[in-house]
């Protein structure tokens, strides 16, 4: 497990408790080879506590508060994550986000320095709607 097939580092230290992933393995008995491993995109709904721009031209930061019984909370240990949306993001619901609003991301998740970071692809209608085209 040294590599994705982007020739990008990737190994134990690079997983964390509540991020999503498929492994492929070798056919071996007892313990088994990973072949490759894929991040997967995640959902994550939640309150908006703060909202910010980043250095990044065009970038949208959302702070957002995990409820302390969700499973991502319960896994990590972590009360927020921190969503990034740039100009690629994907809206499907086109209101515009403020403080104290329900929110969904659809995005990469990950662990940076202790904290719950996602790089957002896709801003969703509010949670109890299903991701996807309408």
């Amino acid at each position: 497990m040294e590599q994705t097939g982007q020739n990008q580092p990737f190994g134990c230290g690079t997983l964390s408790a509540g991020r999503n992933a498929a492994v492929v393995t070798d056919n071996g008995t007892g313990a088994w080879t990973a072949v490759s491993i894929a991040v997967l995109l995640q959902t994550v709904d939640r309150t908006i506590v703060a909202i910010s721009t980043s250095h990044r031209k065009g970038t949208m930061v959302y702070t957002m508060l995990l409820d302390s019984t969700s499973w991502l909370a319960k896994l990590t240990g972590e009360t927020t994550v921190t969503v990034y949306a740039n100009g690629n993001l994907h809206e499907i619901d086109k209101a515009v986000l403020a403080m104290s609003d329900a929110a969904r991301f659809n995005g990469f998740l990950f662990k940076v320095n202790g904290s719950l970071v996602m790089f957002a692809d896709v801003e969703a209608d509010r949670p109890g709607h299903p991701i996807g085209p309408n």
